[in-house]
């Protein structure tokens, strides 16, 4: 599963432009790549990439890795 994180965590930077420091380019500013560890109501963890810059942003969980 941590692999499987790191990998995702690797192409969601490279995609971002976040690894050569590129800014967003609708604001100018840096954009930010951070892992969440969520507990879902049935007490399962999930690990989550969170990417936010300014008003827009998006999250990717790793469900297959929920523990059951």
């Amino acid at each position: 599963m941590k692999k499987k994180l790191a990998a995702l965590a690797l192409v969601a930077v490279a995609l971002t432009g976040c690894a050569n420091g590129n800014p967003d380019p609708a604001t100018g500013q840096p954009s930010k790549l951070y892992e969440r560890q969520v507990t879902l109501r049935d007490g399962r963890e999930l690990t989550c990439i969170v990417y936010t810059s300014s008003h827009k942003g998006g999250v990717s969980c790793d469900w297959e890795g929920a523990d059951k």
